[in-house]
């Protein structure tokens, strides 16, 4: 997340540093809220009873979603940013 951050952040000029970083901040918490409840779905849906094993399973999906959205993030962050020019 971090070079992301400051990767976007470098792009701006100096006068726009402090809008910037309130819309970073701004989007990281409406993020999170909104992953929080998509994972939390995820692991209802795929649970689908009230069984310990279901209840296992349905985390166990929640849990590979999150990576699976981690590695995106990670090959963005990797691939994805060049020098500024």
């Amino acid at each position: 997340m971090m070079p992301t951050v400051t990767w976007g952040m470098s792009t701006l000029e100096k006068h726009h540093a402090a809008d910037g970083t309130s819309l970073i901040t701004s989007l990281r918490t409406i993020a999170g809220a909104f992953g929080g409840a998509l994972f939390m779905s995820v692991m209802t849906m795929c649970a689908g009873g009230t069984q310990t094993a279901d209840m296992i399973h349905g985390t166990d999906m929640a849990f590979w979603g999150m990576w699976l959205l981690a590695a995106v993030l990670t090959g963005m962050a990797v691939f994805g940013i060049g020098t500024p020019s």
